[in-house]
């Protein structure tokens, strides 16, 4: 099946790149001098900085180097040979903006920032598996299109909190359902994800650290009291409430408890006990930013949650009446801060749209600072916070920098490849992660992002890396079907036994076994045989003209530079060993491709 596939590949493309590639239509997007209004803004700001601190920038890449370091950012692979080819026959001042428009009229952008969207709202691929009722991908399908729109980040997020139905006819859906439908996991995964901060932390107490109470997250996961999964999928119902019950008091009460909670100690339960004080009791007014309460209980069926346990859902026969015994508090929607931007509930599904429309509201303090800090880490290597979801209590590297991202992201819509264009359009962005020489100590320079750090490449990038740098082409949707599919089997494959953590937003560093799996692998092996008629060596030694030629290519497919002096001098030396033995100079050339790409440049972003 291999050998039929590859005779699809024309030959006569190997080493060159023909003109226009007919792309899609363009969306809707900012104007292009917003975008470098905001790059500059950007630079300005750190280039003040670095003078304050006394720090010295890192030199500006070249060009084959910043290809590399977007192709990986934005479409989530290496630039093929054709591309390179054809870069190197634009003018030189206008490379970096056929770059970017490059980059950004290709429909892989949407896919890769779709991903990274998803990853963002309901985590990687490994943090839930697929279901009945769960359908990652058929999000990430969504979402692509939605970015595709450039449909605005505030309505996609308030999509995400209010949909109902199915996963497959709603993806939207898949946000509720990625959380199992449960109001706690809900609230924890909205503030974590959209608002960049830990409220869940004050599930069982008060947060030790920062100003969020246990209330505060009590009265956010009541939002999602009334959503519920049913046959039908996700629907939010017209009465329910969250129920806290004190400890002590499931059991022997004649009530059938679904699922286990955890028995708190006597301590537990004075502080459960003091913390009781703070909530309104029937018949009281709600105190500032607290919901009124509804004119009906549904008591057939409610959501129980004991403080210090877990959340379970209690059922009763409604003719018995509630033992007197039981202690419990019925908790209204509230939201920890700002309780004048949030809207009026009316109607059944108020309270999640009420919710949503208090997230991303503008004058929300995190919701735009979430992102904008999400998408410098992403492109910049390091988070203006860190961890992401901090916001309320670590301080910014740079707080004036993430305002000034912050306020822009408001202003544009929520545009989210304004936003992506204007960081990578930065003198920052294109900063080298080579230091220059005496500049001193190099964490004082990227603690000052006058430096570029080295990212190690997920899994899924450096599959995609390892099967575009031995296919002259782009693997983009200009390509074969039947080579596109082949593409993404030998991608899931080599990922399925990477050992990446695909839960994780950002890769930690390359893991032993990950590189053995690069020496040992049979996706290196196999697409660096010298043997192979239709492969990479065998390709290279007959079509490049000398081995200067088969040199440079070799090199710009997998790491997207030229030789030093030094390589050029070793491998052109193997080369001239066995020169008029095109079987040799494969041999020679399924070395080299294999010593490359098992390299420790090939596997990071630099």
């Amino acid at each position: 099946m291999r050998a039929w596939i590859l005779l699809s590949i024309p030959l006569g493309l190997a080493l060159s790149f023909s003109g226009d590639d007919g792309r899609g239509v363009k969306p809707k997007r900012a104007p292009l001098q917003q975008s470098q209004a905001l790059s500059a803004s950007i630079d300005s700001r750190l280039s003040a900085r670095w003078v304050e601190q006394g720090v010295q920038p890192a030199l500006g890449v070249d060009e084959l180097t910043l290809a590399r370091r977007l192709w990986l950012d934005l479409l989530g692979t290496i630039p093929s040979l054709a591309e390179l080819r054809a870069l190197e026959r634009v003018p030189e001042p206008e490379r970096r903006a056929w770059l970017l428009e490059r980059a950004f009229t290709d429909p892989r952008f949407d896919a890769v920032l779709a991903e990274r969207l998803a990853r963002i709202a309901v985590g990687g691929r490994d943090t839930k598996q697929d279901d009945l009722l769960y359908r990652r991908g058929r999000l990430v399908t969504w979402l692509t299109a939605q970015v595709r729109q450039n449909r605005p980040w505030d309505e996609l997020v308030r999509e995400l909190l209010t949909a109902e139905g199915l996963s497959t006819d709603a993806p939207a859906v898949n946000f509720a359902v990625s959380q199992d439908v449960d109001p706690v996991k809900l609230a924890a995964r909205t503030t974590r994800a959209f608002l960049g901060v830990r409220i869940d932390c004050a599930q069982c107490h008060d947060h030790p650290f920062t100003r969020w109470k246990q209330r505060d997250f009590e009265g956010l996961a009541a939002f999602f009291a009334r959503t519920e999964r049913q046959i039908g999928g996700v629907r939010d119902q017209s009465k329910g409430e969250l129920e806290f019950q004190l400890p002590g008091a499931a059991a022997g009460m004649g009530m059938g408890v679904a699922m286990g909670s955890m028995a708190p100690d006597d301590e537990a339960h004075r502080e459960a006990k003091e913390q009781e004080q703070d909530w309104p009791q029937d018949g009281e007014e709600p105190k500032d930013g607290e919901a009124p309460q509804d004119d009906e209980e549904d008591d057939d069926e409610k959501l129980v949650r004991a403080p210090f346990g877990q959340p379970v859902r209690v059922v009763r026969d409604p003719k018995q009446p509630l033992d007197p015994a039981i202690e419990t508090r019925t908790v209204q929607p509230r939201v920890p801060l700002a309780p004048e931007l949030l809207p009026a509930i009316e109607g059944r599904r108020g309270r999640r749209r009420a919710l949503a429309a208090w997230v991303t509201h503008p004058d929300n303090p995190f919701f735009a600072r979430a992102l904008v800090n999400r998408f410098w880490l992403w492109l910049m290597g390091r988070g203006l916070v860190e961890p992401v979801d901090e916001l309320d209590s670590s301080a910014p590297r740079d707080e004036v920098l993430l305002e000034l991202l912050a306020r822009d992201f408001r202003r544009s819509g929520y545009d989210l490849r304004h936003l992506i264009r204007a960081i990578v359009g930065t003198r920052a962005y294109a900063l080298s992660s080579a230091q220059a020489e005496g500049a001193g100590e190099a964490e004082g320079a990227l603690e000052a992002m006058a430096l570029r750090p080295l990212k190690a490449l997920r899994g899924d990038q450096l599959a995609s890396a390892v099967l575009q740098s031995t296919s002259f082409r782009a693997y983009d949707e200009q390509r074969a079907p039947l080579l596109r599919l082949a593409f993404w089997g030998g991608r899931n494959g080599f990922v399925e036994r990477h050992a990446d953590d695909l839960a994780l937003e950002e890769p930690e560093e390359e893991t032993l076994l990950q590189r053995l799996h690069l020496l040992n692998g049979d996706q290196v092996t196999e697409r660096t045989k010298a043997d192979d008629p239709f492969g990479t060596a065998q390709r290279l030694a007959l079509l490049a003209p000398d081995d200067e030629v088969a040199l440079d290519a070799a090199f710009l497919a997998t790491l997207t530079r030229r030789p030093s002096p030094a390589e050029r001098d070793y491998f052109g030396g193997l080369l001239a060993e066995v020169e008029g033995d095109n079987g040799k100079r494969a041999e020679v050339l399924a070395d080299l491709l294999w010593c490359l790409l098992n390299t420790t440049e090939f596997a990071w972003s630099r």
